[in-house]
């Protein structure tokens, strides 16, 4: 290409992988999202995280060859899927970016990848200018992550069928419930009946994924289902609030309590007025917090809670 050796070890590049060169500037960028993942910011930390490892997918990019994607963890990142924090930094590590070959191909082996085989059934879809395994293949392929659990992947699937009015973005469900199922039944193969398992707890209308936690600690510990995301009015017939989880009949509506109070004054006003306006009305709301899905006992505890307060307003067990 006419670049001198010279030129290629100059002060001024970076080289993330073999046969890769790039500005610093934009190693530093990479960098800056990394370490700011632990510090306070205006913008999210998910957001930062999810940033950086796409840049990091990005800086690979000259390096795939037709019939290579990415996949598993980094795939999930490029398509925005919600995932635990955790799981996302870890795709930050040295060698985290999972890069999938056809079968046609022999595997990528450059330092700083994990090299996968990408299924038969997977298709291949260009998102900007990223190639990634199909959002179905790919919620698949995170049952193969390690710590991913069957809760987390069915708060996937949430998302994967969340309809276009509950989205942040308003984009459009990649599937409804039923197409989930159905294609979880086709299957074979490695983790084909816990795919199926998991698909039939996928609902539509959980608005994120502590909601589909939440709802997930109910009926696991035998509470019946609740409505998801429904909209509550007043006697008057004005709208009242939107609930993340109701029981209708008996006036009750667990959610999960998320920290915009803490960071917002007026959002915390906005809820205390909710909460004020739907007691008044005989509902009774029980809160669930980030300790509640992490801690055995506390989740009990919510769970205990809602049970009483459903037997007390004529719910028979």
């Amino acid at each position: 290409m006419g670049v001198s050796q010279s030129r290629l070890r100059a002060n001024d590049l970076e080289q993330p992988y073999r046969g890769v060169r790039c500005a610093r500037r934009e190693m530093r960028t990479a960098e800056s999202a990394q370490n700011q993942a632990g510090s306070p910011s205006e913008t999210p930390k998910s957001k930062r995280l999810y940033t950086a490892v796409t840049h990091r997918a990005r800086q690979y990019l000259p390096l795939m060859k037709p019939g290579l994607a990415f996949s598993h963890l980094t795939a999930a990142i490029i398509w925005g899927l919600p995932l635990p924090l955790s799981m996302i930094a870890s795709a930050l590590e040295p060698d985290g970016l999972d890069v999938a070959a056809a079968a046609t191909l022999s595997r990528p082996r450059h330092r700083g990848i994990r090299s996968r085989r990408m299924p038969p059934t997977a298709h291949v879809y260009t998102l900007g200018d990223l190639p990634v395994c199909d959002v179905r293949t790919t919620w698949r392929m995170l049952a193969d992550v390690p710590n991913h659990s069957d809760a987390d992947l069915v708060a996937v699937g949430d998302f994967l069928v969340c309809r276009a009015e509950l989205r942040a973005d308003g984009r459009q469900p990649f599937a409804g419930p039923r197409e989930l199922i159905e294609w979880a039944g086709s299957l074979s193969g490695r983790n084909c009946r816990r795919m199926r398992q998991v698909a039939r707890l996928v609902r539509d209308g959980s608005q994120s994924p502590m909601e589909s936690l939440t709802r997930l600690l109910l009926l696991e510990a035998g509470v019946p289902e609740p409505e998801l995301n429904a909209d509550i009015y007043d006697r008057a017939g004005g709208h009242l609030a939107r609930a993340d989880l109701l029981y209708r009949v008996q006036r009750v509506i667990p959610e999960f309590d998320g920290d915009q109070h803490r960071t917002s004054r007026a959002q915390h006003a906005r809820d205390r007025e909710r909460l004020k306006a739907l007691r008044n009305e005989g509902y009774e709301v029980v809160q669930a917090d980030l300790r509640t899905l992490t801690d055995v006992r506390a989740g009990q505890e919510f769970v205990a809670e809602v049970e009483r307060a459903l037997v007390q307003r004529g719910m028979c067990r």
